[in-house]
């Protein structure tokens, strides 16, 4: 397990909820994910290409995402919340239960 977290530092990531707009390959087998939330767009890479064979099963669904973190690559910032890959499973994205207003904060 890792360490606890006060819930000071939890409450200081930015979790919003944002809806796919569109993928495309990018560099050393990584993937780049558009979503757009209320009112702006961010974009996340993901080393996804070896471990999930269809990846564009997921436009126009929505995911989870940190926004005030470092990203996978230097020019982009947030991470997607996803689920598997570091045991080398097929990755899912961590996404709401229902359709939900796109920016709505996750708590």
């Amino acid at each position: 397990m890792k360490p606890v977290v006060f819930l000071d530092l939890f409450n200081a990531l930015d979790l919003r909820v944002g809806t796919i707009l569109s993928i495309s390959d990018y560099a050393d087998g990584m993937v780049q994910l558009e979503l757009q939330f209320d009112g702006f767009t961010r974009r996340f890479s993901l080393a996804w290409e070896s471990l999930r064979p269809d990846v564009h099963e997921l436009l126009g669904k929505q995911a989870i995402a940190v926004l005030n973190i470092p990203g996978h690559i230097p020019e982009e910032s947030g991470r997607l919340l996803e689920i598997g890959r570091a045991e080398q499973w097929m990755p899912i994205l961590v996404v709401p239960e229902h359709p939900i207003p796109e920016g709505a904060r996750v708590e």
